[in-house]
């Protein structure tokens, strides 16, 4: 969900469970220059999404975006059925309407433990993973 600043170091990590990535960009994503030519040595894998994306998996629809500003609003227009975000590298799950909004935090230390979240579209349940 963006603020990618070591893409080496992010992309081999990824590449190791060889799952597909849909990406976004945002504020502070650094090395952009070697992020996009990472992506292209693996565009396979790597599909990069632009600034905000929906998506469409298992029967459960998506939007990801890093700032939080619109969350709300994208999670009650009935839209989409989870929305995930980043910018505050909080963990964050609430329900807004009928729409499910999750920020996973941070891989990295920065306000609390580092950690990442998976999602089940079969019970649709959100399970946060400690580092």
């Amino acid at each position: 969900l963006g603020d990618r600043v070591a893409p080496w170091a992010f992309i081999s990590g990824m590449l190791k469970i060889w799952l597909p990535l849909h990406s976004i960009w945002w504020n502070n994503d650094g090395e952009v220059f070697k992020t996009c030519e990472l992506y292209a040595k693996h565009e396979d894998f790597f599909i990069y999404r632009g600034t905000y994306c929906y998506l469409d998996f298992d029967w459960v629809r998506f939007f990801l975006l890093h700032y939080p500003t619109i969350v709300n609003s994208i999670a009650r227009s009935g839209d989409v059925d989870v929305v995930f975000y980043g910018h505050t590298h909080q963990r964050d799950e609430r329900v807004v309407g009928e729409c499910l909004i999750v920020n996973p935090g941070a891989i990295c230390w920065n306000f609390e433990s580092p950690s990442y979240a998976v999602f089940d579209t079969i019970t649709r349940k959100i399970d946060f993973i400690e580092l």
